[in-house]
């Protein structure tokens, strides 16, 4: 049993790994302001479940994360930090549920370059899942 939504503990533990382990700044979606710095949004986090068996009461539960990282000039460091979220894997995320994490399975990615900023801005996002089996009670 746990006491906080795993989507939750998945996504401190996603927040960690942006600021303490790949070194980006992580801002909260409401406070954007586009700088020179690369900046780094979870923008939207979702989960589903599905039934293993019929006798189980356990789910597979697929978590999808929405992150983009964006500058207003420094598109090869936009693009380093979707490489390093590209590249986590189940262990980045030991410990923080307690269930395993399966699976990491990037799904899409996706540069924006807009022209509505006088100074510039350059978007890139990542949208991955993580899988991990839930024990119900």
């Amino acid at each position: 049993m746990t006491d906080q939504l795993p989507r939750l503990a998945l996504k401190r533990r996603l927040e960690d790994i942006i600021t303490d382990e790949l070194g980006f700044n992580l801002v909260p979606a409401f406070t954007v302001e586009i700088t020179e710095d690369v900046q780094v949004v979870i923008e939207s986090t979702y989960e589903t479940f599905q039934k293993i068996d019929l006798n189980s009461s356990a789910l597979k539960a697929t978590v999808t994360f929405e992150v983009i990282a964006f500058s207003m000039n420094k598109e090869k460091q936009v693009h380093d930090a979707v490489l390093k979220l590209l590249n986590l894997k189940p262990s980045d995320f030991r410990n923080a549920i307690p269930f395993k994490v399966t699976a990491v399975t990037p799904t899409n990615a996706i540069t924006s370059y807009l022209d509505e900023a006088s100074k510039g801005h350059i978007v890139a996002g990542l949208t991955f899942d993580l899988d991990y089996i839930y024990r119900r009670d």
